[in-house]
C-alpha cells in the first residue's frame, strides 16, 4: 500500500467521527493504510474509537498523552507522519467525509506529484443526507487559502522534520508547510476539481476565549512571518507521549502546590503572577501553582453578564467574530486571563521547558500550573 491517511482527534462527537470512519471504510479502492492519532480525548471516546479500530488489519490507533497541554495539530500529524511506512500520507480532518472514489483518485495523483493540496465542500448546519452525500455537489468550497488537506510524500515530510510544533491551538501550520516546500522546490500543487470530499459542519471555536488565549493569532501570525527555514523541529519531532513521559503530571501527583488567591478588584496580581513564576524558573525550580479567581463570580453570575453571554453565544451561532463585553467586566481578573500569561511565560521559555501543564478549573475558578525545567 501506497498510501497512510492521517486522522487527529481530541474529544470530537462520537457520531461525527463514527461518520468520517465509515465513509472512508466504504472506498471503492482499498489502497490506503489509516493512523488516528488521538491528542488526549475523554476515556470513553477514547475506548469507543479502539473499538471501532481493533478488527480493522490497517487501521493503527496512537493515544497521545497530552493532559494540561494545548491542542496541538502539528504534533499530533507528525506523530502520524512519523509512525507512516507508506510512500504518501493524507492528512484528514476528523470532520470529513471522503466519496467512495477518493483514494482511487489519490491513486491517480500519488502517479504525478510529490505534494498536493486540495479543497472540500462545506456541508450546512442541517445537512441530513448522509446515506447519498456524494452525488450532491451545489455546496460552497473552501480555497486556497485553506491547505489543511494534503497528499504528500512521506519521505519529504520526515526530511523536514514534519509540521512546526510552534503552532499551538489552531492554525497557520498548513500554510507554513505549504511555504516551506515551495523554499524546498518541492512545487506543491493546489487541484480544486474534481472535490471529492465534505466536511460536516460544527461551530467556530477558533475565535472563542475560552479556546484561543487573547491576542494568540496576532502572535502565531508574527511567528509565520519571520521564521525561516525548512527544518524547525529537534529530533524529538512527532513523539507519541505516554504517561510515563510527563514529567508534569508526576509532579502533579507527588508535590504540593502553591496557592495564590486573586483580589476582588484588579491590581498588580498577573505582574506579581509573572514575577514569581519567571525567578522560581530563573533559580532552578520547577514551578506548581494553584491560582484562585473566586471573586470572578460577583460579574458573571449578575443579570448584565448573563445578557451579554447570551448575546455572545448567539453571535458565536452565526459564524460572527464579534463580540460584546462590559466594563464592569474589566474589574476581575477571569481564570482564561490568568491561563494567557501562563501560556505566554511558557512560549518565552520554550527551549528550557521540559514539560509544562495548564489546567483551567471553571467550576472552582482555578488555574493549576506546573512547569518542569530541563
Amino acid at each position: 500500500m501506497r498510501l497512510t491517511v492521517i486522522f487527529c482527534i481530541r474529544d470530537k462527537p462520537l457520531r461525527t467521527i463514527m461518520r468520517s470512519f465509515y465513509s472512508l471504510k466504504a472506498q471503492n479502492l482499498q489502497n490506503y493504510k489509516v493512523a488516528i492519532v488521538d491528542y488526549g480525548s475523554t476515556n470513553d471516546l477514547s475506548k469507543s474509537i479502539k473499538i471501532f479500530t481493533k478488527p480493522l488489519k490497517n487501521w493503527q490507533y496512537f493515544y497521545c498523552e497530552s493532559t494540561g497541554l494545548p491542542w496541538n495539530r502539528s504534533h499530533a500529524l507528525n506523530i502520524g507522519i512519523r509512525n507512516s511506512q507508506t510512500e504518501y500520507v493524507f492528512t484528514a480532518d476528523i470532520d470529513l467525509l471522503f466519496d467512495p472514489d477518493f483514494t482511487a483518485h489519490l491513486e491517480g495523483l500519488m502517479n504525478h506529484h510529490d505534494a498536493v493540496f486540495m479543497p472540500c465542500y462545506l456541508l450546512p448546519k442541517k445537512f441530513d443526507r448522509w446515506n447519498d452525500y456524494f452525488k450532491l455537489k451545489n455546496f460552497e468550497k473552501t480555497t486556497e487559502q485553506g491547505k489543511g488537506l494534503s497528499l504528500i510524500k512521506t519521505s519529504i515530510l520526515k526530511e523536514i522534520q514534519g509540521y512546526d510544533e510552534f503552532y499551538n491551538y489552531w492554525g497557520r501550520e498548513d500554510n507554513d508547510l505549504y511555504n516551506r516546500l515551495v523554499s524546498m522546490n518541492i512545487n506543491p500543487v493546489f487541484i480544486h476539481d474534481p472535490c471529492l470530499l465534505y466536511h460536516q459542519w460544527h461551530p467556530l471555536t477558533a475565535h472563542s476565549h475560552q479556546t484561543i488565549p487573547t491576542n494568540w493569532n496576532e502572535y502565531m501570525k508574527n511567528y509565520f512571518s519571520w521564521k525561516q527555514g525548512a527544518i524547525r523541529n529537534d529530533e524529538n519531532w512527532g513523539k507519541l507521549l505516554s504517561r510515563a513521559d510527563r514529567v508534569a503530571l508526576r509532579v502533579q501527583q507527588s508535590a504540593e502546590p502553591f496557592h495564590i488567591f486573586f483580589e476582588n478588584i484588579r491590581g498588580d496580581q498577573l505582574m506579581f503572577l509573572e514575577t514569581l513564576v519567571t525567578g522560581q524558573f530563573h533559580n532552578n525550580k520547577n514551578i506548581f501553582l494553584v491560582v484562585h479567581s473566586n471573586d470572578i463570580k460577583q460579574y458573571t453570575e449578575s443579570r448584565s453578564a448573563q445578557c451579554i453571554s447570551m448575546v455572545n453565544s448567539l453571535l458565536s451561532s452565526i459564524n460572527s467574530h464579534i463580540r460584546i463585553t462590559s466594563e464592569n467586566r474589566s474589574l476581575y481578573y477571569s481564570v482564561y486571563e490568568i491561563r494567557d500569561k501562563l501560556i505566554h511565560f511558557v512560549l518565552n521559555h520554550l527551549w528550557w521547558v521540559k514539560d509544562y501543564l495548564i489546567l483551567v478549573h471553571e467550576k472552582d475558578l482555578t488555574v493549576e500550573f506546573i512547569a518542569v525545567k530541563k
